[in-house]
């Protein structure tokens, strides 16, 4: 709401000089400050505003508030280029509408899903002249907003597509786990059996019998998996075990899976999951694996969750360790929540992942061409550049941006097969998929982690400045723009409740141009200018709702 009032034509004019015997210093100040009320309220009633819209009208012209922090203090938030296909696209946003979530949500969701599918088995080889630099296909994605911002409807779609897909391997497997189990049961009774007799014959003085080969109880054999949720470590490395493709991992709140590192141990599970981000071999020695040490193989793992703003800052506020560098941040603007009646975009992308489903069992290696590696080196050089203009964790997430880049194109480049399904998957890189993958980085993913370390790391006082101003925008008005100190106390804040702390935030916004003590002009008349407790009324600048 606009209001534009102009400068009062009393307001500086001081009250007649009084008559009569002379004023003490107070009853002046009393004087002046009735003779001034009296004015404000004729000059209101002319204008047809409230008094205290004129006072604070008046008493804020000429200052600059800072609008960085009406404006949330966030960083602006980078649009969403066009990643992919055309048809792909348009299915994002109808999952996005259906979701009452921004289309960002709903992408990295997808993509993420189906690096996830792709796994180890279409890890990529970066330089056409470096063997050694291959990138495992594996994305952490963090989707940063309110409770209210769409995040888990946003995945719920390919959270579904996963547990269809969990289940229809679940039943193809079924013959071969019983099976198995067949063979598990008659493989113990030889093992009984040898062991009965191999005791019988040490008891008596003879050799030990070998073995028999039947004797050997095979393990268990499992149904292809494809995703967890909240799973301790010692349980995911099981289901690793058995699959080396890799997972993905669903997380409602990623704050959990980041405390749950060092809630079920002494030391911190933070080194086991920046291996499980390159897919490196893990052997785990644990009694409960019945004390023969557990070796998993390209130990992979895919991330997709939401995270809260302020869990984000607590994120930010951990280790240096290189965990910040392999996340992708997504915290996009809200979006108006609208009543979708459209079609379901979910068949489409059924349709698309049962053909990612084949690389789960199926070694298919990639490649970047030459060509697409001359468009790849650019992005490294432009990385390298920006690297060494910045320092601390947004120093070391840039350092990591090539090999995001190179699973990005790789992704992109079987996604856009797999919406269409024509000949067989590809195995090189497409230059198209490295030039968005590229444009991606450079002109979303990179604001947005900027976004998310900037803001995340602001001083305490100003993030509860911009929450207590947010709040005074919703519980009060123009026509009313003032707020007691003691009411702002009730509405219980997160470290506002007590007077002192309160008190710091409100003299950071009077500092930053947005609020001013209001005089009690009752308390100056009858001389207790200097006595008691004042009131604590603060005139609220009319800009607050007019930006």
């Amino acid at each position: 709401m606009s209001v534009n009032l102009p400068p009062p034509p009393l307001w500086n004019i001081k009250p007649p000089v009084p008559t009569g015997p002379p004023l003490t210093a107070e009853q002046q100040v009393a004087r002046d400050a009735e003779w001034e009320q009296g004015r404000i309220l004729q000059e209101a009633v002319e204008r047809g505003v409230s008094p205290l819209q004129l006072m604070a009208s008046a008493i804020f012209e000429g200052k600059k508030a800072d609008l960085n922090l009406l404006s949330g203090g966030h960083t602006p938030a980078p649009k969403l280029p066009s990643v992919t296909n055309v048809t792909i696209v348009a299915a994002l946003e109808t999952l996005a509408r259906g979701a009452g979530a921004p289309v960002d949500y709903v992408t990295f969701a997808m993509l993420t899903t189906a690096a996830a599918l792709m796994g180890n088995n279409c890890s990529v080889q970066v330089s056409p002249k470096n063997k050694d630099w291959v990138e495992s296909i594996a994305l952490w994605s963090v989707l940063i907003g309110a409770p209210s911002a769409g995040k888990s409807p946003s995945t719920k779609p390919f959270e579904k597509m996963l547990e269809r897909i969990e289940a229809e391997d679940e039943r193809s497997a079924a013959g071969l786990i019983a099976q198995r189990e067949s063979e598990i049961t008659i493989a113990k009774q030889y093992y009984d059996d040898w062991k009965r007799r191999n005791f019988k014959a040490i008891a008596n003085g003879e050799s030990p019998i070998p073995r028999p080969p039947e004797a050997n109880i095979p393990k268990k054999h499992h149904a292809p998996r494809s995703y967890v949720m909240a799973v301790t470590k010692e349980a995911l490395f099981e289901v690793l075990s058995y699959n080396n493709n890799g997972l993905l991992m669903f997380r409602d709140e990623l704050a959990g899976w980041i405390g749950d590192m060092t809630r079920y141990s002494n030391s911190s599970d933070r080194p086991d999951w920046l291996s499980m981000y390159t897919g490196k071999t893990i052997n785990v020695d644990r009694v409960k694996y019945d004390g023969e040490p557990m070796r998993v193989p390209n130990a992979l793992v895919s991330v997709l969750g939401g995270m809260q703003p302020d869990r984000l800052r607590e994120l930010m506020a951990g280790p240096d360790d290189g965990m910040l560098a392999r996340m992708v941040f997504i915290w996009p603007d809200a979006v108006p929540l609208i009543d979708f009646e459209g079609q379901s975009a979910a068949p489409f992308f059924n349709i698309m992942f049962d053909r990612l489903r084949r690389f789960k069992n199926n070694p298919h290696p990639m490649y970047l061409s030459s060509e697409a590696y001359t468009e790849f080196f650019k992005l490294r050089q432009h990385a390298r550049k920006l690297d060494a203009e910045h320092v601390g964790k947004l120093h070391h997430w840039i350092g990591k941006g090539p090999g995001l880049v190179a699973r990005i194109a790789a992704v992109l480049t079987v996604v856009d097969w797999a919406s269409h399904g024509i000949g067989e998957p590809p195995r090189e890189v497409t230059v198209e998929a490295v030039k968005q993958a590229c444009e991606l980085w450079a002109q979303y993913l990179l604001p947005m982690a900027k976004r998310a370390f900037g803001d995340a790391s602001r001083p305490e006082i100003e993030i509860k400045a911009i929450t207590l101003l947010k709040e005074i925008r919703k519980r009060c008005s123009i026509d009313h723009p003032a707020v007691n100190a003691r009411d702002m106390q009730r509405w219980k804040l997160e470290g506002m409740r007590e007077a002192k702390p309160l008190a710091e935030v409100l003299s950071y916004l009077h500092e930053a141009g947005w609020l001013m003590l209001k005089l009690n002009y009752d308390e100056v008349k009858s001389g207790n200018i200097h006595k008691g407790r004042q009131r604590g009324d603060w005139l609220v600048n009319p800009a607050l709702w007019s930006a």
